[in-house]
């Protein structure tokens, strides 16, 4: 599978000689680095530090799962972890274990979607726009392949997730791809991954799996994922490769 960075072989000599990409914004990088540096140590000092710590917040929301507001400390909590390269695995076995694996997989599906835009947004608003005009400087007309393939590897990223969930979430965003299309691959490349965890940590929790009987039907899981999203691929490149040879 190609990455999104390959330059597609079709490709003509349309380079950075034709188009003049401006510099990076530092000083916008740096008032966010400023902002984000402030925030982090406010945070440290606070109570909510404690929070910080990925069992420690996964424990909490345990003891407050029967409270109607849970869902939204569960939201807050997930946005401020995502936005701090925190790891939110423990979250997403909290919220099975509170919920179920059906309601617990809903409910942290739309909270991963809320909490996936804000990193995007401030990667965006950053400096997608100079990484969007160089690309279309070394692209040219074939700017367009790129972000769609883009598109696509974000959402094998998010079917397979093999990278932490920020780190996705602020590449995203600098890959210049459109907020729609974000928020779409996004929602759906986490269906098939959310609810085959929940159901997973749901059935060790309540001891009809072993945890390595889990582990190993997880892996399944993720190789079948896989082949569906290669096959998918194949069958829309042939599509594809239809309409411009019937074109």
């Amino acid at each position: 599978m190609r990455g999104f960075m390959e330059e597609d072989p079709q490709a003509g000599p349309t380079g950075a000689s034709s188009m003049a990409a401006p510099g990076p914004p530092w000083r916008r990088i740096l008032v966010i680095a400023i902002c984000a540096a402030g925030l982090g140590i406010a945070i440290w000092l606070s109570p909510l530090r404690a929070l910080l710590d990925p069992e420690s917040a996964a424990a909490w929301l345990r003891s407050i799962g029967s409270s109607w507001w849970a869902p939204l400390a569960f939201l807050a909590i997930y946005l401020l972890f995502s936005l701090g390269f925190i790891p939110v695995l423990p979250l997403a076995v909290a919220a099975t274990l509170i919920w179920g694996w059906f309601l617990g997989g809903a409910i942290e599906l739309a909270v991963a979607t809320i909490a996936a835009l804000p990193p995007y947004l401030i990667a965006r608003s950053t400096a997608s726009g100079w990484v969007e005009s160089r690309l279309r400087a070394r692209f040219g007309v074939n700017y367009d392949r790129v972000r769609i393939r883009a598109t696509s590897t974000l959402f094998l990223l998010r079917l397979l997730p093999l990278l932490p969930f920020s780190a996705v979430n602020y590449l995203a965003g600098l890959a210049a791809i459109r907020p729609l299309p974000y928020v779409v691959a996004t929602l759906l490349g986490m269906i098939p991954s959310v609810f085959v965890f929940t159901y997973f940590v749901d059935a060790v929790a309540s001891g009809g799996l072993s945890m390595g009987q889990a582990s190993a039907r997880v892996v399944v899981a993720g190789l079948a994922l896989a082949a569906l999203f290669v096959a998918a691929r194949i069958v829309a490149a042939k599509l594809h490769m239809r309409r411009t040879q019937g074109s």
